[in-house]
């Protein structure tokens, strides 16, 4: 961590200075029904040209539009997220900031161009859901995008987890069953699948536990009904045995090797197994074999579910779990039969007097330790859907990365883009 940073105990939060060259830009365009457009009065369906509409000298910038605090939220690998305040409603809101440069063209093509950035604030205005964040407006300036959201306050569940050992099962229920409430709704509803589903990426609307539990970051967002995946995107803890197939079986990229919104639901069993036991299900040799051809993968899998640790967990909640850590991807369930399962039809007393079985200091040291050595390898690859030779070596780079780190990262959290 930087030294001018400082920690937000609430929140999880880093919070850094902000550049005050941040937001100077004249914003080139904005995003039709976002809160800059009803500001200007400016209306459309397709994105507004500002410089149809003002000279360059005129053009609004981004603190036009919205007091920026002096403290950053976080950095990431394109840039960095700032509270604000939208000056002309007061309303406040989260700015992130990135650099179009280093986000590349794959980020342009699919969010920018390719109309997912509409959508995030389509599914907003249109079919908000208590367990998504509000996308409030979009913009976009010589140098960067800014991509405004609905300030949450309350903690990471990550942090949640780290805080809470011993919680119940009931309570282990309720938070999966708003995980899975906001995958059906972005699967179903919205037609897109999100690819980066972690613990890090869900946080509480508020302060209080009680309140809603919210995925975000949508930055790794794909349509459902457009072109399948077949790069390779998200977080190795919660990588889909079929985007694994896609590094360990490059030769392999053909229609069966294209994935989907099953990769979230992988990624909620990881979740689930996390809150049940309170340690990652799986190491790095684990992950590999997945997506490797033979049974190696399957007896791996099956070991990590007969785990000691899970025996005092109901039945039902082991039954979920299985049905969602499947390797093949056609046979995982999905959202909407998930929150059809037996698991969330007991009554509430059965599971409240049920603690998960954690050893709580071990569990406590471990899944800091996936957050402490998390190491970001994004920006390594930049692939099209084929297999080019070009594709292979860059998955070859990435090979020999975890390989540099096997000795100290084994099972960690190491980010995967392909975009």
């Amino acid at each position: 961590m930087p030294s001018n940073a400082s920690t937000d105990v609430d929140t999880g939060f880093s919070r850094l200075a902000t550049p005050s060259n941040v937001g100077l830009e004249p914003l080139s365009r904005i995003w039709p029904s976002g809160l800059t457009s009803c500001s200007l009065g400016l209306t459309g369906e397709d994105v507004i040209d500002l410089n149809a509409h003002y000279n360059e000298s005129a053009r609004p910038t981004l603190r036009t539009m919205y007091e920026i605090d002096e403290l950053a939220e976080g950095a990431g690998s394109f840039g960095i997220a700032c509270s604000a305040h939208h000056r002309e409603s007061g309303r406040p809101c989260v700015v992130k900031m990135v650099n179009k440069t280093e986000a590349g063209d794959n980020y342009r093509a699919h969010l920018v161009d390719g109309g997912l950035f509409a959508r995030f604030l389509q599914m907003t205005q249109d079919m908000p859901h208590p367990n998504v964040v509000h996308y409030l407006d979009l913009l976009e300036g010589p140098e960067y995008y800014y991509v405004v959201m609905e300030r949450l306050e309350g903690a990471e569940l990550f942090e949640y987890v780290v805080a809470s050992p011993g919680v119940s099962e009931l309570r282990c229920r309720d938070l999966m069953s708003q995980i899975l409430a906001c995958l059906r709704h972005l699967h179903q509803d919205v037609k897109i699948f999100h690819r980066d589903v972690k613990l890090d990426n869900f946080r509480f609307r508020g302060k209080s536990e009680e309140s809603d539990l919210v995925l975000l970051d949508f930055g790794f967002a794909r349509f459902c009904d457009g072109p399948l995946g077949t790069n390779i995107a998200g977080t190795l803890m919660y990588l889909a045995p079929e985007v694994a197939k896609l590094v360990v079986q490059p030769d392999a990229c053909d229609a069966d090797a294209a994935y989907s919104a099953p990769v979230d639901l992988w990624a909620a069993g990881v979740i689930l197994y996390v809150l049940l036991v309170g340690r990652a299900p799986f190491k790095d040799d684990d992950i590999w074999s997945f997506g490797q051809a033979g049974d190696e993968g399957q007896q791996r899998l099956d070991k990590v579910l007969s785990a000691s640790e899970l025996t005092k967990a109901s039945h039902e909640s082991l039954d979920l779990l299985m049905r969602l850590l499947v390797i093949d991807k056609t046979k995982r369930i999905t959202a909407a039969a998930a929150l059809d399962h037996s698991w969330f039809a007991l009554e509430d007393e059965v599971l409240s007097s049920r603690s998960v079985a954690r050893d709580e200091e071990d569990a406590l040291r471990h899944v800091r330790m996936h957050s402490q050595k998390s190491q970001r390898l994004s920006n390594t690859v930049r692939t099209s859907s084929g297999c080019a030779a070009e594709q292979r070596a860059v998955f070859g780079s990435i090979s020999q990365k975890l390989d540099s780190f096997a000795s100290s990262l084994s099972g960690d959290n190491i980010i995967l883009s392909g975009d």
